[in-house]
């Protein structure tokens, strides 16, 4: 019972496409909605930021890959393949300077936690 190797980029492909769609769609949908998450506005944003990024990378590139395998072979032609290299590289830009603004912030707060109180 051997499993090929495309069966399972397939059904991986397929689960990190749903979850990652999923699960950051929920993040931005409560925390706009319900206000569901309870963090300062600035800590809030950057984790709405990181959603929206991962979304971003989720569509423009792990689905055509999942697309390219249940088709089992690239059918996306020749422009998307020269379009989503550069889409591929805005989001994981994206996901960088958002991490490094996120950990700016956060040493701030904490070598003058008694600044980062007032308003």
């Amino acid at each position: 019972a051997v499993v090929s190797t495309q069966s399972t980029g397939v059904t991986y492909c397929t689960v990190v496409t749903f979850f990652g769609i999923l699960g950051n769609g929920t993040v931005i949908y409560s925390s706009l909605r319900y206000n569901a998450i309870r963090i300062d506005k600035v800590s809030l944003m950057f984790v709405q930021n990181l959603a929206l990024a991962d979304i971003f990378f989720t569509l423009t590139s792990i689905l055509p890959v999942t697309v390219t395998y249940y088709a089992g072979r690239y059918v996306l032609g020749p422009v998307y393949c020269f379009i989503s290299a550069q889409l591929t590289f805005i989001p994981g830009c994206v996901n960088s300077m958002t991490v490094l603004a996120m950990t700016t912030y956060r040493l701030r707060l904490l070598s003058s936690p008694l600044h980062s109180l007032s308003p």
